[in-house]
C-alpha cells in the first residue's frame, strides 16, 4: 500500500505544474459561471394548523404531512396548471422543525413574480385543504341527518326536541376547526439573494485539482518511461539498487556522492571474487554509463583496492588503449594505462581498423581481463548499450557480474526489458540495475520501500576466481 502511495504521489509530483493549471483553470471556469448567475428573489407567506385543544406536538406532525403533499410534484403541477404560479417561480414549503407554522415560499429571478406567487400559492393550498376538509363535513352532516330525515318522511312530523337536537350536532361538527389551515400572514416578507461566486470557484478548485491528480496518475502509468525507482520496479520488477540524482545543485551532488557510495558498498557486499571484474551496460546511449563506471571505480580505489577503469566503447574512439590491447596480446599495458592516483588506473577505448563486432570475440577479452586481473583488484568495464551493441554480450558474459545503468530521461520500458532478456539469455549474472539521473532520489531501493540486496551471494567460484565474502574495505 505505502509502495503504490508513493508511485502515485512521485507521479503526481511530477506533472505538479499541468494539474495545479488544471485546478486553476477550473477555479477560474467556477468563478466566472457563479458570477454569471442572475439575482433571485423569495418571497414567502406563512399558514397554521395550530388548534387549542390538541398538544402541538400532534399540530407539528399535521403541519409535516401537510407540506409533503404541496411539495409533491403532482401539487406542484397543479399550481402551474392553474396559473397560480407563473412557470418563472419554484415553489417550496417548509416547517420549523416540529412547528406547527408552515412557510411557502417563492423563488423567481423575478421580484414582482416571487412576491405574487407566495401569497397566491399559499391562499390556494389553504383553501384546497380546507375545501377538502368542508367536504368531509357535509359528509358528516347528512350522516347525522338521515335517521332524522328518514323519520319524518315516514311519520310526517318531527318534535321540536328532535331538531333542537340535530341543529346543536350540525352546529358542532361545522365549529370544528380540526386540521384546517388558517392564514398568519401571507405576505410575510421577501429576501434577496445575489451570487456568490467564491464557494463554486472552490469546489471547482478541489474537482480540478482531483482531475489533474488523475490524470496525471493515469499519464505516468500509460508512459514508457521510468524517471523514478517506484516506476522502474512497478513496470519492470527491475528494482533499482540505488536511485542516482543527477549533479545540477550543491544539494542532489551531495546527494549523488552518497547514493555512489552506497553502490560501492553495495558491489562489495555481492559476493564477487577477490578479484573481479564489473561490466556496466545500458539500455540506451548515454553519457550516465561513462560517468556511473568512473565513480565506481573512484569508490573502489578510495576503498583501498587497485582498480582500473576500461573503456570498451569501439564506438567512440579515443587513444590508444582497450582495441589495441585486445589484439595485441604482448602490448605492455603499462603504455596504454593512465594513472591518475596510486589505486585508480584508466584504459581508454583506442582504435580499430575492423568493427567492434569483429574486434570484440570471447578469447580476446578473456585474455585481456586475465591480464588486468592480475595486477588489479577490481577491473571496472564500461561498455556500450547491450541493446544497441552486439559485443555488449561478450563484454557482459566475461565479468563476474554486471550493473545495468538505466538513464532515467532516456531509458523505456521496452528498452530495459530486452536488456534484461538479453543478459538472462547467455547466463550474465546481474548483481542489479541503478537508476541515474533522476530529478530527484527518494529512497535507496523502490520495492516495497526496503534496501534490496544487490544480488544473491554465491557459493562457487565465478571464472575460475576465488569468491570472498568480506566487506568492500576489506577486500
Amino acid at each position: 500500500m505505502n509502495h503504490a502511495w508513493n508511485l502515485y504521489t512521485d507521479r503526481i509530483r511530477r506533472h505538479l505544474w499541468p494539474v495545479l493549471a488544471l485546478g486553476l483553470a477550473a477555479a477560474i471556469a467556477g468563478y466566472a459561471f457563479g458570477l454569471s448567475q442572475p439575482t433571485h428573489y423569495t418571497g414567502w407567506a406563512t399558514l397554521s394548523t395550530a388548534t387549542t385543544d390538541r398538544a402541538p406536538e400532534q399540530d407539528g406532525v399535521l403541519a409535516s404531512g401537510y407540506v409533503d403533499y404541496f411539495n409533491s410534484s403532482g401539487y406542484q403541477n397543479k399550481l402551474k396548471r392553474t396559473g397560480t404560479v407563473p412557470a418563472d417561480v419554484t415553489m417550496h414549503a417548509r416547517t420549523a422543525a416540529a412547528s406547527p407554522i408552515i412557510y411557502v415560499e417563492a423563488t423567481s429571478e423575478s421580484r414582482p413574480s416571487a412576491e405574487i406567487a407566495a401569497p397566491a400559492a399559499a391562499q390556494m393550498f389553504r383553501d384546497d385543504i380546507n375545501a377538502q376538509l368542508q367536504v368531509a363535513r357535509d359528509e358528516t352532516i347528512a350522516a347525522v341527518r338521515k335517521p332524522f330525515d328518514d323519520a319524518r318522511q315516514a311519520n310526517g312530523v318531527a318534535s321540536g326536541v328532535s331538531l333542537d337536537q340535530l341543529q346543536q350536532q350540525v352546529n358542532q361538527i361545522n365549529a370544528d376547526s380540526t386540521n384546517t389551515l388558517k392564514s398568519m400572514q401571507l405576505e410575510s416578507g421577501m429576501s434577496e439573494s445575489s451570487p456568490n461566486a467564491w464557494p463554486g470557484a472552490l469546489l471547482a478548485l478541489i474537482g480540478g485539482l482531483l482531475l489533474g491528480c488523475l490524470v496525471a496518475v493515469a499519464a505516468g502509468a500509460v508512459s514508457r518511461r521510468t524517471p523514478t525507482a517506484a516506476e522502474l520496479a512497478a513496470k519492470t520488477g527491475l528494482a533499482p539498487i540505488v536511485e542516482v540524482p543527477a549533479a545540477k545543485s550543491a544539494r542532489s551532488r551531495a546527494l549523488r556522492t552518497h547514493r555512489v557510495q552506497q553502490l560501492v558498498n553495495a558491489v562489495g557486499l555481492a559476493g564477487l571474487p577477490q578479484r573481479a571484474v564489473v561490466t556496466l551496460t545500458s539500455t540506451v546511449a548515454t553519457a550516465e554509463i561513462g560517468d556511473m563506471a568512473r565513480e565506481l571505480a573512484r569508490g573502489r580505489a578510495a576503498q583501498g583496492l587497485r582498480t582500473v577503469l576500461v573503456n570498451a566503447d569501439l564506438h567512440a574512439p579515443d587513444a590508444f588503449g582497450f582495441g589495441e590491447a585486445l589484439l595485441d596480446e604482448t602490448l605492455d599495458l603499462d603504455a596504454i594505462l593512465r594513472t591518475t592516483d596510486t589505486q585508480l588506473s584508466e584504459m581508454s577505448s583506442g582504435r580499430v581498423s575492423g568493427t567492434p563486432f569483429t574486434t570484440v570475440t570471447a578469447p580476446r577479452v578473456a585474455a585481456l581481463l586475465a591480464r588486468l586481473t592480475e595486477e588489479f583488484d577490481f577491473v571496472v568495464v564500461a561498455a556500450p548499450p547491450i541493446t544497441d551493441a552486439a559485443e555488449s554480450q561478450i563484454l557482459c558474459a566475461a565479468g563476474d557480474g554486471v550493473l545495468l545503468v538505466v538513464d532515467a530521461s532516456k531509458s523505456r520500458t521496452t528498452d530495459i526489458a530486452e536488456a534484461s532478456a538479453l543478459l538472462t539469455s547467455f547466463g550474465a549474472r546481474l548483481i542489479g540495475s541503478v537508476l541515474s539521473g533522476t530529478s530527484r532520489a527518494r529512497g535507496f531501493t523502490a520495492r516495497a520501500g526496503k534496501p534490496a540486496t544487490a544480488a544473491p551471494r554465491v557459493d562457487q567460484p565465478v571464472a575460475g576466481r576465488t569468491p570472498v565474502y568480506a566487506d568492500a574495505a576489506g577486500q
